[in-house]
């Protein structure tokens, strides 16, 4: 009987696929928000992934949610600097 071993992910909680498409969305988005709210809506998304837990997307307009904006940007940069 042949011993199975499991090999942790390392891009978890995301698949390799998906890792790669995110490290190329932060590429391109640099450090200003997108002005798509969908492309807000899949960055927010993904920082809330990398945290493990869920949070109440900030709005894309407001000048006070710049800080919680710039936090997950920075986030998901060190995710995939970290990673890659």
């Amino acid at each position: 009987m042949e011993s199975v071993t499991t090999q942790s992910n390392t891009y978890a909680p995301f698949t390799y696929e998906e890792f790669q498409l995110i490290k190329a969305e932060i590429e391109a988005v640099g450090n200003y928000l997108p002005s798509d709210p969908g492309a807000q809506r899949k960055l927010w998304e993904t920082c809330t992934r990398i945290r493990g837990h869920a949070e109440n997307q900030p709005c894309g307009t407001c000048g006070k949610t710049s800080g919680l904006w710039l936090r997950c940007i920075e986030d998901i940069k060190a995710f995939v600097r970290d990673r890659a």
